[in-house]
């Protein structure tokens, strides 16, 4: 894998801080000492904490209490849930024009769950969680992130139409994104909106306060603003919110 598959093309410096926030389930692990080259762990952060949490004490997460269970197979939030150990691996990141540093706590996550037999690893900004071999396949050996393997996209039926909303972009130091007011026959454009500027920022690239939304074969009249912060928990983080500003004629 080429470090420059994770050079952001479209990097614009920020002040903003990414978290990273994973949570192993499995056994106390033993001697942890990733590989630099097997587990890619070179560009480890200055600072990040590695917790090891038992049942009963401060800080034990039920998954069943913060994972959605739609989202997931009934056998696998169980297992985890079982599990008397959690390992949290949790860092906050400079804007940086790559993404090295989020490969390596990947890479560092891995070589816990490894020698913790995870039964589960948890994605605790987007409420991702997969085994073993589903974290290596689709998190781990991918050679670039992945807008699906980072980010959660939601639908939630409201009195004047869909809202789409997202979780996982302050991973890479950006706003989540928000439409709201949406008719049925728009879900499938907008979802693809959504995720165009979701790709876009993971790239490293700044949508402008007050721009414009301009995809062929949406309609005009669409408008992007800043808004919420960190604490709001519709996306524990500040977000874009894409507004209908006029209706086409």
């Amino acid at each position: 894998m080429a470090e420059q598959d994770w050079t952001r093309a479209h990097h614009t410096r920020t002040d903003a801080r990414a978290l990273v926030w994973f949570v192993v389930f499995g056994d106390a692990p033993g001697d942890l000492r990733p590989s630099v080259r097997r587990h890619r762990v070179g560009h480890l952060p200055d600072a990040y904490d590695v917790v090891m949490v038992a049942r009963g004490t401060r800080g034990f997460l039920d998954p069943r209490e913060i994972v959605p269970r739609a989202l997931h197979a009934d056998a696998l939030l169980e297992a985890a849930s079982a599990c008397d150990v959690q390992i949290v691996v949790r860092a906050e990141l400079e804007d940086r024009a790559d993404l090295l540093e989020l490969r390596s706590l990947v890479g560092l996550t891995t070589a816990i769950a490894e020698q913790a037999s995870a039964r589960a690893v948890l994605d605790a900004q987007t409420f991702a969680l997969r085994s073993l071999e589903a974290w290596r396949e689709e998190v781990f050996d991918v050679d670039a992130p992945r807008v699906g393997a980072h980010l959660l996209v939601m639908r939630s039926d409201e009195p004047d139409g869909a809202w789409l909303h997202t979780r996982g972009l302050r991973k890479f130091a950006r706003p989540d994104l928000s439409m709201r007011g949406l008719a049925q026959n728009e879900l499938d454009r907008a979802t693809e909106i959504v995720l165009r500027f979701a790709q876009l920022q993971i790239g490293g690239g700044v949508i402008a306060e007050g721009s414009e939304v301009r995809v062929h074969g949406w309609p005009p009249g669409w408008t992007c603003r800043h808004a919420g912060d960190l604490d709001d928990p519709d996306f524990n983080n500040t977000h874009v919110e894409i507004t209908r500003t006029r209706r086409a004629p």
